[in-house]
């Protein structure tokens, strides 16, 4: 098996379309949605049949992306969305990093809005589109871990997922500029 070196494959930037109110029981989900975001970006690139090493400084959503032991509610529908993205387009993670926050400093910087991709000198092909019209934006309104509807019934799952699996099949279709 060919091993690729790390490179950087693609970056990308959103304000979430929900409000957490800086509560921290959403903080978690709210990192393991950003893996999820990255899973789908490589997907719309066109990558496929990959295995993955996440790194980051959330112990938590790395340890869901690799064994797949998410924990609470709030994170089940981004948890069902992965899974079945994964499923989809033969992508794993097969190994994490934990980089301690202070030495994540850029991507802390990138997640918080103090920089962009553009002020570091990011190839604009390399940004993934996640404007209010992209398929990937629609899919993360549909993860809200805000949202009152949990999932409680049979009926609600089914229709989640319907509209995840649409949503995620538009995803591998809008290609982005790269």
């Amino acid at each position: 098996m060919a091993r690729v070196r790390d490179q950087l494959v693609g970056c990308g930037e959103v304000v979430f379309p929900f409000e957490c109110n800086k509560e921290s029981n959403y903080q978690n989900t709210c990192d393991f949605i950003g893996v999820l975001l990255g899973l789908l970006s490589l997907a719309q690139k066109g990558i496929r049949n990959v295995s993955l090493r996440l790194c980051g400084d959330s112990k938590t959503s790395l340890t869901w992306g690799l064994d797949g032991h998410f924990r609470g509610k709030l994170c089940l529908k981004a948890a069902l969305a992965y899974i079945l993205a994964s499923m989809l387009f033969n992508i794993v993670v097969v190994d994490v990093v934990h980089i301690p926050g202070v030495d994540n400093v850029i991507c802390d910087l990138l997640s918080r809005q103090k920089i962009t991709a553009e002020s570091l000198g990011i190839d604009y092909r390399l940004v993934t589109d996640l404007s209010h019209t992209s398929s990937l934006y629609s899919l993360l309104v549909l993860v809200d871990p805000t949202s009152p509807q949990l999932l409680c019934s049979e009926e609600d799952f089914c229709a989640f997922w319907r509209q995840a699996h649409q949503l995620i099949g538009q995803i591998s279709f809008e290609r982005t500029l790269g």
